[in-house]
């Protein structure tokens, strides 16, 4: 990733905080758990950068403050903003608790509400209770990482959230007796069954939990896991009861189905606009894309099938009618985030004609 890429990344932090709170949330969570980009740029084992952004653990932990503080200054200050962070990788020369004590400490100071305690990856996951490298006694009880979070809890001063595997009232009251500052997460119970916490209230001791299956081992295990709590959420957003005995092989296949039908309907649309008049267009005629002063801003604009057209001072980007899917609302909030850097900076406006085909920004 270039320098560009990295600053893009961190817009697109905030612009997904801002787009949450004008929705109506309460908080995000800037995930940095679980091996995904954050995840990665705070490990030596997958950060092998040399310049201001890998190498010490503070210039591979640079990626993370830049995001909270960015996302934090941007948002009220009744939003919530957390963190989610792995105690360890639990992989060999990956990041380890020594980690993220450090981090957890420098963290104090930039307005963070939450940090939820996570752990390993899907390479290593530890977040399922089902890796190799955890103790046989880890994996048998929940709240997987409450030891990490009580010696955490030492050296800072913004809550923490313990998560992993509760889905028990005893287990949600043993954290919070543990200390005034942790916070009980439940993740895959709630997936399971939607009204857990609303059980408990009224004095039942649900405690779901996913099937066990014969079939699957390793990594896979842990792939039947998440599948099976995709497939309850799916059911549940359709207004369906939840199954929580399903099978966790059936839960992958039909995860794989739901993939590939998703896929086929993506390729679809791509297809329709690469055939558009206006992708040709912009293709026979690439000297529209050398005119002076223009800026294409953000590069990723042009996936859109997007025609700049110089006009004296002016930039003016259309997407060309008859592309079937703009009318869409994710659409549209596609197209308003790419233009978001100049929107902000007051230097264009987009507005919307007809049926929700015709877009562009004017600067």
């Amino acid at each position: 990733m270039t320098e560009s890429h990295i600053q893009d990344v961190i817009h697109r932090f905030v612009w997904t905080a801002r787009k949450a709170e004008e929705l109506g949330a309460d908080g995000v969570e800037i995930d940095a758990a679980h091996g995904y980009l954050i995840s990665q740029f705070l490990s030596p084992l997958s950060n092998r950068r040399t310049d201001r952004w890998g190498g010490s653990l503070e210039n591979r932990a640079r990626l993370l403050f830049e995001v909270v503080r960015a996302v934090r200054s941007a948002m009220s200050s009744k939003f919530g903003v957390g963190v989610k962070i792995n105690s360890a990788d639990y992989q060999r020369g990956g990041f380890g608790p020594d980690d993220l004590t450090w981090v957890a400490t420098r963290l104090n100071d930039v307005g963070l509400d939450l940090i939820e305690i996570s752990g390993g990856s899907h390479e290593s996951p530890a977040m399922t209770g089902t890796h190799s490298k955890q103790r046989k006694s880890t994996r048998d009880r929940e709240a997987y990482f409450l030891e990490v979070a009580r010696k955490l809890k030492e050296v800072t001063t913004i809550p923490l959230m313990v998560t992993g595997g509760i889905r028990s009232k005893k287990t949600a009251e043993q954290v919070v007796s543990s200390g005034d500052k942790l916070i009980v997460g439940i993740g895959t119970a709630i997936g399971l069954m939607p009204d857990p916490v609303e059980r408990w209230k009224k004095g039942e001791d649900p405690s779901p939990h996913t099937a066990t299956s014969w079939v699957l081992s390793g990594k896979l295990t842990s792939a039947g896991q998440i599948a099976c709590v995709q497939y309850n959420l799916h059911r549940t957003a359709l207004g369906r009861s939840t199954w929580i005995g399903v099978w966790p092989l059936l839960a992958i296949i039909v995860f794989l189905l739901n993939e590939n039908s998703q896929a086929k309907a993506y390729r679809k649309w791509a297809h329709a606009l690469k055939t558009s008049k206006v992708h040709r267009q912009a293709h026979s005629n690439p000297q529209l894309l050398r005119e002076p002063g223009f800026q294409l801003i953000p590069s990723r604009l042009a996936i859109l099938g997007l025609i700049p057209l110089h006009r004296s001072n002016s930039v003016v980007l259309f997407i060309g009618t008859g592309i079937p899917g703009l009318e869409q609302p994710s659409c549209r909030d596609e197209l308003l985030y790419a233009l978001s850097p100049v929107i902000d900076q007051g230097l264009g406006v987009v507005e919307q004609e007809g049926e929700g085909v015709d877009f562009w920004a004017e600067a």
